[in-house]
Protein backbone atom coordinates (compact mmCIF):
# COMPACT_ATOMS: atom_id res chain seq x y z
CA UNK A 1 0.00 0.00 0.00
CA UNK A 2 2.68 2.34 0.79
CA UNK A 3 4.60 1.59 -2.68
CA UNK A 4 1.59 2.22 -4.01
CA UNK A 5 0.99 5.90 -2.60
CA UNK A 6 4.52 6.56 -3.80
CA UNK A 7 3.82 5.26 -7.29
CA UNK A 8 0.97 7.30 -7.81
CA UNK A 9 2.59 10.63 -5.94
CA UNK A 10 5.69 9.86 -8.35
CA UNK A 11 2.93 9.56 -11.56
CA UNK A 12 1.60 12.59 -10.66
CA UNK A 13 4.34 14.59 -10.21
CA UNK A 14 5.64 13.83 -13.21
CA UNK A 15 2.67 14.15 -15.02
CA UNK A 16 2.55 17.76 -13.59
CA UNK A 17 5.70 18.42 -15.04
CA UNK A 18 5.12 16.97 -18.49
CA UNK A 19 2.12 19.23 -18.91
CA UNK A 20 3.92 22.44 -17.27
CA UNK A 21 6.79 21.61 -19.77
CA UNK A 22 3.97 21.24 -22.22
CA UNK A 23 2.43 24.76 -21.40
CA UNK A 24 5.63 26.26 -21.22
CA UNK A 25 6.56 25.59 -25.16
CA UNK A 26 3.08 26.62 -25.72
CA UNK A 27 3.86 29.92 -24.59
CA UNK A 28 7.46 30.00 -26.10
CA UNK A 29 5.47 29.57 -29.60
CA UNK A 30 3.08 31.92 -28.58
CA UNK A 31 6.08 34.23 -27.97
CA UNK A 32 7.28 33.84 -31.71
CA UNK A 33 3.95 34.46 -33.46
CA UNK A 34 3.51 37.60 -31.53
CA UNK A 35 6.18 39.32 -33.07
CA UNK A 36 6.74 37.64 -36.73
CA UNK A 37 3.74 36.53 -38.84
CA UNK A 38 4.56 32.58 -40.18
CA UNK A 39 5.10 34.43 -43.42
CA UNK A 40 6.40 37.90 -43.32
CA UNK A 41 8.64 40.44 -45.00
CA UNK A 42 10.53 43.05 -42.74
CA UNK A 43 12.66 46.06 -43.05
CA UNK A 44 15.65 46.12 -40.54
CA UNK A 45 18.58 48.65 -39.53
CA UNK A 46 21.60 47.81 -37.57
CA UNK A 47 23.41 50.31 -35.59
CA UNK A 48 26.89 49.10 -34.70
CA UNK A 49 29.00 51.47 -31.99
CA UNK A 50 32.25 50.73 -31.56
CA UNK A 51 34.34 51.25 -28.11
CA UNK A 52 36.88 53.03 -30.58
CA UNK A 53 33.98 55.30 -31.29
CA UNK A 54 33.65 53.98 -35.10
CA UNK A 55 30.48 53.80 -35.86
CA UNK A 56 28.49 51.51 -39.16
CA UNK A 57 25.16 51.30 -40.22
CA UNK A 58 23.23 48.25 -42.12
CA UNK A 59 20.25 48.47 -43.69
CA UNK A 60 18.46 44.98 -44.93
CA UNK A 61 15.07 43.79 -45.95
CA UNK A 62 13.99 39.97 -45.12
CA UNK A 63 11.44 37.67 -46.30
CA UNK A 64 10.23 34.64 -43.17
CA UNK A 65 8.78 31.86 -44.34
CA UNK A 66 7.66 29.39 -42.09
CA UNK A 67 10.44 28.75 -39.23
CA UNK A 68 13.04 27.47 -40.99
CA UNK A 69 12.66 29.57 -44.18
CA UNK A 70 14.74 33.28 -43.72
CA UNK A 71 16.70 35.34 -46.57
CA UNK A 72 18.12 38.96 -46.03
CA UNK A 73 19.13 41.15 -48.71
CA UNK A 74 21.42 43.58 -47.67
CA UNK A 75 20.99 47.48 -49.23
CA UNK A 76 23.76 49.55 -47.41
CA UNK A 77 26.54 49.74 -46.86
CA UNK A 78 26.90 50.68 -50.62
CA UNK A 79 30.09 48.35 -50.87
CA UNK A 80 27.96 45.68 -49.25
CA UNK A 81 25.05 46.33 -51.28
CA UNK A 82 22.86 43.13 -52.86
CA UNK A 83 25.08 40.27 -50.39
CA UNK A 84 22.29 38.05 -49.36
CA UNK A 85 22.26 35.76 -46.34
CA UNK A 86 19.87 33.00 -46.16
CA UNK A 87 18.74 30.22 -43.55
CA UNK A 88 17.23 27.26 -44.73
CA UNK A 89 16.74 24.69 -42.01
CA UNK A 90 19.85 24.19 -40.74
CA UNK A 91 21.83 25.96 -42.65
CA UNK A 92 23.31 29.03 -43.58
CA UNK A 93 24.35 30.18 -46.66
CA UNK A 94 26.12 33.21 -47.93
CA UNK A 95 26.69 35.13 -51.54
CA UNK A 96 28.82 37.87 -51.52
CA UNK A 97 28.43 40.32 -54.03
CA UNK A 98 32.07 41.42 -54.31
CA UNK A 99 32.76 38.70 -56.01
CA UNK A 100 29.60 36.82 -57.14
CA UNK A 101 30.53 33.71 -54.73
CA UNK A 102 28.06 31.77 -52.95
CA UNK A 103 29.74 29.93 -49.54
CA UNK A 104 27.90 27.79 -46.85
CA UNK A 105 28.89 29.55 -43.51
CA UNK A 106 28.50 28.70 -39.70
CA UNK A 107 25.55 29.45 -37.79
CA UNK A 108 27.70 31.64 -35.97
CA UNK A 109 29.43 33.32 -37.90
CA UNK A 110 30.33 37.16 -37.52
CA UNK A 111 27.83 39.30 -40.16
CA UNK A 112 27.74 42.50 -38.39
CA UNK A 113 29.94 44.27 -35.44
CA UNK A 114 31.53 41.39 -32.37
CA UNK A 115 27.75 40.80 -31.19
CA UNK A 116 25.30 40.02 -33.61
CA UNK A 117 26.02 37.14 -36.32
CA UNK A 118 23.92 35.14 -39.03
CA UNK A 119 22.02 32.99 -36.74
CA UNK A 120 20.92 35.81 -34.34
CA UNK A 121 19.54 37.78 -37.44
CA UNK A 122 18.02 34.91 -39.28
CA UNK A 123 16.88 33.25 -36.55
CA UNK A 124 13.14 34.38 -35.72
CA UNK A 125 11.13 31.68 -34.03
CA UNK A 126 13.09 30.34 -31.10
CA UNK A 127 10.21 27.27 -30.77
CA UNK A 128 11.85 26.25 -33.95
CA UNK A 129 15.50 25.78 -32.59
CA UNK A 130 14.76 25.05 -28.93
CA UNK A 131 12.63 23.20 -26.47
CA UNK A 132 11.98 24.51 -22.62
CA UNK A 133 14.30 22.94 -20.27
CA UNK A 134 13.02 24.78 -17.10
CA UNK A 135 10.87 27.72 -16.40
CA UNK A 136 9.83 30.11 -13.82
CA UNK A 137 7.53 33.32 -12.73
CA UNK A 138 8.96 36.73 -12.29
CA UNK A 139 6.76 39.33 -11.48
CA UNK A 140 4.88 39.48 -14.34
CA UNK A 141 7.38 37.99 -16.76
CA UNK A 142 8.45 34.14 -17.61
CA UNK A 143 11.50 33.05 -17.44
CA UNK A 144 12.14 30.14 -19.83
CA UNK A 145 15.63 28.19 -19.99
CA UNK A 146 16.06 27.12 -23.47
CA UNK A 147 17.98 24.01 -24.45
CA UNK A 148 18.67 23.55 -28.72
CA UNK A 149 17.55 20.76 -30.57
CA UNK A 150 19.69 18.20 -31.92
CA UNK A 151 21.62 20.03 -35.10
CA UNK A 152 20.68 23.12 -34.01
CA UNK A 153 23.12 24.39 -31.40
CA UNK A 154 23.94 27.82 -32.50
CA UNK A 155 24.40 28.39 -28.69
CA UNK A 156 24.82 25.64 -25.83
CA UNK A 157 21.90 27.88 -23.71
CA UNK A 158 19.47 30.79 -23.86
CA UNK A 159 17.82 32.61 -21.28
CA UNK A 160 14.38 34.30 -22.53
CA UNK A 161 12.64 36.52 -20.46
CA UNK A 162 8.83 37.03 -21.65
CA UNK A 163 5.94 39.72 -21.17
CA UNK A 164 3.55 37.44 -19.59
CA UNK A 165 0.67 39.44 -20.56
CA UNK A 166 1.63 39.56 -24.39
CA UNK A 167 3.97 36.94 -24.96
CA UNK A 168 6.58 39.69 -26.14
CA UNK A 169 10.23 38.87 -25.28
CA UNK A 170 12.20 41.57 -22.99
CA UNK A 171 15.85 39.77 -22.73
CA UNK A 172 17.24 37.13 -24.32
CA UNK A 173 20.86 35.85 -22.93
CA UNK A 174 23.12 33.57 -25.36
CA UNK A 175 25.58 31.37 -23.43
CA UNK A 176 28.21 29.23 -24.70
CA UNK A 177 28.72 25.68 -23.61
CA UNK A 178 31.34 26.56 -21.02
CA UNK A 179 28.80 28.25 -19.30
CA UNK A 180 29.84 32.09 -20.12
CA UNK A 181 27.07 34.44 -21.07
CA UNK A 182 28.42 35.91 -24.70
CA UNK A 183 25.78 38.37 -25.18
CA UNK A 184 22.68 39.85 -23.60
CA UNK A 185 20.04 41.20 -26.18
CA UNK A 186 17.25 43.69 -24.64
CA UNK A 187 13.76 43.94 -26.47
CA UNK A 188 11.75 47.15 -26.34
CA UNK A 189 9.55 49.75 -28.53
CA UNK A 190 6.76 47.57 -29.51
CA UNK A 191 4.77 49.15 -31.96
CA UNK A 192 1.76 48.15 -33.51
CA UNK A 193 -0.42 48.44 -36.59
CA UNK A 194 -4.20 49.10 -37.22
CA UNK A 195 -4.98 44.99 -36.94
CA UNK A 196 -2.74 45.05 -33.33
CA UNK A 197 -0.10 42.81 -34.82
CA UNK A 198 3.67 43.96 -34.29
CA UNK A 199 4.84 46.03 -36.67
CA UNK A 200 8.26 47.60 -35.28
CA UNK A 201 10.62 47.16 -32.24
CA UNK A 202 13.87 47.13 -31.13
CA UNK A 203 16.93 45.29 -29.66
CA UNK A 204 20.23 46.08 -28.41
CA UNK A 205 22.77 43.19 -28.41
CA UNK A 206 25.65 43.52 -25.97
CA UNK A 207 29.15 41.67 -24.92
CA UNK A 208 29.05 42.42 -21.30
CA UNK A 209 33.07 41.91 -21.40
CA UNK A 210 33.08 44.32 -23.79
CA UNK A 211 32.16 48.04 -24.60
CA UNK A 212 30.49 47.22 -28.17
CA UNK A 213 26.71 47.55 -28.73
CA UNK A 214 24.36 46.97 -31.60
CA UNK A 215 21.22 48.56 -32.09
CA UNK A 216 18.43 46.73 -34.46
CA UNK A 217 15.37 48.39 -35.34
CA UNK A 218 13.05 45.96 -37.22
CA UNK A 219 10.09 47.62 -38.92
CA UNK A 220 7.35 47.71 -41.67
CA UNK A 221 6.95 43.84 -40.52
CA UNK A 222 3.94 42.85 -42.73
CA UNK A 223 2.15 39.23 -43.08
CA UNK A 224 2.74 37.82 -46.24
CA UNK A 225 0.50 34.82 -48.31
CA UNK A 226 2.51 31.91 -49.30
CA UNK A 227 2.77 32.28 -52.37
CA UNK A 228 4.26 35.55 -52.48
CA UNK A 229 7.28 33.52 -50.91
CA UNK A 230 8.58 31.62 -53.93
CA UNK A 231 10.79 28.24 -53.25
CA UNK A 232 13.26 29.37 -54.72
CA UNK A 233 13.81 32.15 -53.04
CA UNK A 234 15.65 29.93 -50.27
CA UNK A 235 17.52 28.42 -52.92
CA UNK A 236 21.54 29.16 -52.61
CA UNK A 237 21.69 28.71 -56.53
CA UNK A 238 19.24 31.47 -56.71
CA UNK A 239 20.78 34.27 -54.26
CA UNK A 240 22.52 36.32 -56.97
CA UNK A 241 19.17 36.99 -58.01
CA UNK A 242 17.80 38.04 -55.14
CA UNK A 243 20.82 40.32 -54.61
CA UNK A 244 19.33 42.60 -57.31
CA UNK A 245 15.97 42.87 -56.00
Amino acid sequence: MKYMKVLIISSVVLLSSILSGENYENILHKSDAAVFPAMAAYDMKINVENDNGRKSTTVLTGYKKGSSKNVIIIHEPKKNAGTVEMRRDNSIWVYFSTNGKTMKSAFQSLAIGEDVCYGDILTNDLGYDYSVFSSRNEGKNTVLELKPKPGREGYAKLIVTLDRATFLPVKKEYYALSGLLLKVCDVSGFEYGANGKVIKFSQTFYDPLKNKKSYIVVENIRALQESQLPEKYYNESYMKFLSRM
